[in-house]
């Protein structure tokens, strides 16, 4: 009786679960350059994408056979509560495969800094990742780190 008991208990479980991840299943969406795109409280729109892209400043050079790629995107809080928004939380894949972070190391104004938008605002900045240069950008997802959310933008900068 009690085996019966554990084993009904566990498919509570497991329904509950499934259950719970069909409903933060809506906090993880696509789209392409130019829309805006909502996932939680984050709404992002990557403006445009220059590829390859001019260096940030002339102290900052990819390594050989490597080249950056500008995105200028909008980040916007839709939410009641204050969010996080970093550089760290976009990743670049490419056609091989590989995933790519930006880089964090520039010292320009206009690129993406660590902050945290109050309810109603938005941040405009700019990303600069190196990737290899016989590769193509194919997807840049945005997973910002808030914990208990699943909150995943992901981006086609292909068509």
């Amino acid at each position: 009786m009690a085996l019966r008991s554990y084993f009904s208990l566990s498919a509570a479980i497991v329904a509950t679960i499934l259950l719970l991840g069909c409903v933060r299943g809506g906090d993880q969406v696509g789209g392409s350059i130019g829309q805006s795109i909502t996932a939680g409280d984050y709404q992002l729109t990557v403006t445009s994408m220059q590829n390859p892209a001019q260096p940030p400043d002339r102290f900052t050079n990819p390594k050989a056979g490597d080249r950056f790629v500008e995105f200028d995107i909008l980040v916007n809080n839709l939410g009641q509560q204050h969010l996080p928004v970093a550089a760290s939380y976009f990743t670049l894949r490419d056609t091989g495969g590989l995933d790519y972070q930006p880089r964090t190391d520039i010292s320009s104004d206009q690129v993406l800094k660590q902050t945290t938008l109050a309810p109603g605002q938005h941040v405009q900045a700019q990303l600069y990742v190196e990737m290899a240069a016989n590769q193509q950008p194919v997807d840049l997802s945005f997973s910002p780190a808030v914990v208990g959310w699943h909150t995943k933008i992901d981006v086609a900068l292909q068509s």
